[in-house]
């Protein structure tokens, strides 16, 4: 929504050029109401306000929330704080970190970004491909202490 709503307000200017320029060309005054009715104007209006209260949504950690999920090699952890700090000048909030493909009492100390220390999930690889419900149950029966502690 933040990109979207960068593009709107270039767009609304743009819009406005727009409207001067074809009451000039058009050498006679516009109306009030018909700049203030213009279709295209109020389209981007209305766009501006969904995108809005999306970001405000985003923002609020009683409705939502953001989990970021990575690898356990370096790369992918430094990219997932680059991911951290992106949403956290958003002011959208992250909850928690999961590693995945890592056994469940892997040591990450030097790795994990020191911003997710206290709320970092390990999620461990799976034996076999996570395809289809029967794979996907027999995988979570395998990690319920892991399932578990994600409710907490």
């Amino acid at each position: 929504p933040s990109v979207s709503l960068i593009w709107l307000k270039k767009l609304f200017k743009l819009r406005e050029e727009v409207l001067k320029k074809k009451e000039i060309i058009s050498g006679e005054k516009f109306r009030r109401s018909e700049i203030e009715t213009d279709k295209i104007k109020n389209n981007l209006m209305r766009q501006q306000k969904r995108y809005e209260s999306m970001m405000a949504l985003f923002r609020n950690e009683k409705n939502c929330y953001i989990n970021v999920v990575s690898n356990p090699d370096p790369v992918s952890l430094a990219e997932s704080e680059r991911i951290f700090d992106f949403l956290t000048d958003l002011k959208i909030p992250v909850q928690k970190l999961f590693i995945n493909k890592s056994s469940t009492g892997r040591k990450l100390d030097k790795e994990v970004p020191l911003f997710m220390k206290k709320n970092v999930f390990f999620s461990p690889q799976s034996q076999f491909p996570l395809i289809g419900i029967y794979n996907l149950q027999k995988y979570l029966n395998a990690n319920e202490n892991l399932i578990k502690s994600l409710g907490k």
